[in-house]
């Protein structure tokens, strides 16, 4: 039961990212896929060629003046779109196709809550959960999900609700 309470506290924790980088923030930040011009060193028959490429990067970013942000978008629709992890119980496809689970429970119950009456969730595996949110294939992510350097360069975390803390088991 506890460890039921943790994830559930950890769901909404990723969860609300979306919502605390709305809230936390004086202007409003979008995820965008931008094309950079980045500088590419390489060694061609023995010499050293510089070129400049452009590529395709994922970039959080300032939105233009009167755009709204995913959480505005989705009040004002009132349909959020939802990426969970495929992991029994937490999300899970019913035989009928329709998702179940504690994750699903309080992700539709917390975003009730912030007004936007239906989730469309998308269940996908664990490691696809932060290049779909960045691909738009969802709106906001929720697993149990350890917030480390490279995931906070990838996307916005909330506050964790909780922490696990190092150790010695005896």
């Amino acid at each position: 039961m506890r460890l039921r309470k943790l994830v559930a506290l950890l769901g909404i924790a990723v969860l609300l990212a979306l919502v605390a980088s709305a809230c936390q923030a004086e202007t409003v930040e979008v995820t965008r896929v931008i094309t950079e011009v980045q500088e590419v060193t390489r060694v061609v028959e023995g010499e050293t060629v510089v070129e400049e490429v452009e590529v395709e990067v994922t970039r959080v970013v300032e939105a233009e003046s009167g755009e709204e942000s995913t959480l505005e978008r989705a009040q004002n629709e009132g349909v959020i779109r939802v990426g969970f992890a495929n992991e029994n119980p937490y999300a899970f496809a019913q035989p009928d196709g329709t998702l179940a689970g504690e994750a699903v429970d309080v992700a539709r119950e917390v975003f009730s809550r912030m007004g936007i009456e239906e989730m469309e969730g998308v269940l996908t595996n664990f490691g696809s959960l932060i290049p779909g949110l960045q691909a738009g294939r969802f709106d906001a992510i929720t697993a149990g999900m350890y917030v480390n350097p490279t995931r906070c360069e990838q996307v916005l975390f909330a506050d964790p609700e909780y922490t696990i803390g190092d150790a010695l088991i005896v």
